[in-house]
């Protein structure tokens, strides 16, 4: 299967007081246009989608129209998680409902499903973990060790390895960070 991955767009990103967004739309084209000519069976965001969790309006409209481009237009599936940046219910805002159209958003740990799509060589599932906050984790069944990010973070993908099927292709999709990682200023 071939999918274009992609992460961390910061949409609505101001630097020095200067908006990105007329630069992020310019590449989110190029973006677009990628997916297309490389005729991509499927498009997976791994969170961050936007700077803040209320991001502003033209921040929302951009990532609207991309969308758009992809699954409507080119009639690509997109599967696309909650970063830390984002706000994990407004990501997975009518999900159930654009899952229809090959739209996946997953931003809570609500549905840990397998999303399962099928290329000329069978079943892929993609098993789409947004990031995972200690206090959600907690909540799962099993949970109840869990205390802080690594514990949380080790019991859900427990959890999602328990769901694969032998022989399956599985890709592993995750917002975290993981040990080894290095801190930013923004995190």
């Amino acid at each position: 299967m071939r999918f274009l991955h992609s992460a961390d767009w910061h949409l609505g990103r101001y630097l020095h007081g200067t908006s990105l967004l007329e630069d992020q739309a310019a590449v989110l084209d190029q973006f677009v246009e990628l997916a297309r000519t490389e005729r991509v069976d499927a498009v997976v965001i791994a969170g961050d989608v936007y700077d803040r969790s209320v991001p502003p309006g033209d921040a929302v409209a951009l990532l609207d129209d991309v969308l758009a481009r992809l699954v409507v237009d080119a009639g690509i599936p997109v599967i696309l998680i909650a970063g830390n940046h984002d706000s994990a219910q407004r990501i997975g805002f009518g999900g159930r409902i654009l899952e229809k159209q090959r739209l996946i958003l997953r931003g809570t740990l609500d549905d840990l499903a397998p999303v399962v799509l099928t290329d000329a060589h069978g079943e892929v599932a993609f098993h789409a973990l947004p990031y995972v906050e200690p206090i959600f984790a907690r909540a799962l069944r099993g949970g109840e060790h869990v205390t802080d990010h690594q514990s949380a973070m080790t019991h859900v993908v427990s959890l999602l390895r328990a769901r694969r099927l032998p022989g399956q292709r599985n890709v592993q999709v995750a917002h975290a960070f993981v040990a080894g990682g290095s801190e930013s200023d923004s995190e």
